[in-house]
């Protein structure tokens, strides 16, 4: 019988926006403002000049699946919800295949302290136990020269599917943006296969990765606003997209100014309690949360889109699909 493949690669329990700075006194990304993000004037697209050609729509994998949760998939450290972080892991096997999966966790998002050998080798035992599954490999590397050479990839040419954990996405796309293992990756999608991120693994999905800071603002909710310094190319597994995860705790920043400043993306929140599962155009939402969609329009009384679990919506169109 053929037996699935799963590449999971786990990130520290800790998430940022990637290359989030913190202000003096700041706790990270807390206390946003629903209108508290700050574009400093309009950064040029990443990748795309302004010359009118049309740019493609974004779009998911049109054979494979994304799912990208908001930060409720603890799967090493304690989860604040167990039965759903259960849930998501649930789904994620379901869809690649089931028990007989064999899986290679990378924990490169978190720090170096935590990445000893004994760690390593507990996470891959714990691993198997969370994701009910008789084969577990660790793989790890910072060394961009290792990530780029056909050995250390080899374990993704077999896999049916690829989780990216939470922690510190810069670290992830330090490692290994523009290298084999992202090359490998969109092969994997591309043949069907399965990629879930949690937390700074869904924020390195989209096409743009958020550099951020968060700063004092007396006038706004919660005296804090998220001041975008800037974006840097992140995977693009889900194509002209930002994907801002944790965004119900991080009381619903209003994304508007960075899709002004990106009029080609859109730009996705989702909740912690919640996941995105796109298939090429169609994106499901998931969990107990909700997913916000900001296209730069205004939906009701809210910038957004606003999806409950079970909600549709067509990435294409910029519009929800009935539910029959």
């Amino acid at each position: 019988m053929r037996r699935n493949s799963i590449i999971l690669i786990f990130f520290a329990t800790t998430c940022g926006i990637g290359g989030l700075a913190q202000a003096p006194g700041s706790p990270e990304r807390a206390g946003v403002a629903r209108t508290g993000v700050e574009v400093p004037g309009s950064p040029e697209r990443a990748g795309v000049a302004r010359t009118g050609v049309e740019v493609p729509a974004t779009a998911g994998p049109e054979r494979g699946t994304l799912v990208l949760i908001g930060g409720g998939a603890q799967l090493i450290a304690d989860s604040p919800n167990p039965v759903l972080m259960h849930k998501f892991v649930h789904k994620f096997v379901q869809l690649v295949g089931g028990a007989g999966a064999r899986i290679v966790f990378i924990p490169t998002g978190a720090p170096d302290d935590l990445l000893t050998p004994e760690a390593l080798e507990h996470m891959r035992v714990r691993l198997q136990e969370v994701m009910g599954v008789d084969h577990v490999t660790v793989m790890h590397t910072r060394d961009r020269k290792q990530a780029d050479s056909a050995e250390f990839v080899a374990p993704l040419r077999q896999a049916t599917g690829v989780w990216i954990g939470s922690g510190k996405d810069a670290y992830l796309l330090d490692a290994y943006l523009g290298t084999r293992v992202e090359t490998e990756i969109k092969a994997l999608l591309a043949r069907g296969g399965v990629v879930a991120g949690n937390s700074a693994g869904a924020a390195i999905s989209g096409s743009l990765d958020l550099q951020g800071t968060m700063v004092d603002s007396p006038g706004s909710p919660g005296g804090k606003i998220l001041h975008v310094d800037g974006t840097r190319p992140a995977w693009g597994l889900l194509a002209n997209s930002v994907v801002e995860p944790h965004w119900s705790q991080r009381n619903r920043p209003d994304l508007t100014p960075v899709v002004a400043s990106q009029p080609d993306s859109l730009a996705i929140g989702i909740d912690q309690e919640a996941a995105a599962v796109v298939q090429g155009n169609r994106l499901e939402v998931f969990g107990e949360g909700h997913v916000g969609i900001y296209d730069g329009k205004v939906h009701g009384n809210k910038p957004y889109y606003d999806l409950s679990p079970g909600d549709r919506f067509d990435l294409h169109t910029r519009s929800s699909i009935p539910i029959n």
